[in-house]
């Protein structure tokens, strides 16, 4: 049976920060984007398959990984 696979992001933040969600539902914030994208991947690892994108406030979205459940 194929799962569905989730969508976590890092999004940037007005004040420089990154706040994390899964999908659309917001998890919590972190200071660098390199620290959400750690913790993401955490997490995604639990929910696999996931794809993991970071947000850009300038518009930019761009796909940083992906966690799937054969690896």
């Amino acid at each position: 049976m194929q799962r569905v696979a989730w969508f976590y992001r890092a999004v940037e933040q007005a004040d420089g920060s990154w706040s994390c969600q899964r999908d659309l539902a917001p998890i919590d914030e972190h200071a660098t984007i390199n620290d959400a994208l750690a913790h993401l991947f955490k997490l995604a690892e639990e929910d696999a398959p996931a794809y993991l994108y970071a947000h850009w406030l300038d518009g930019r979205v761009q796909q940083m990984g992906d966690v799937d459940t054969d690896t």
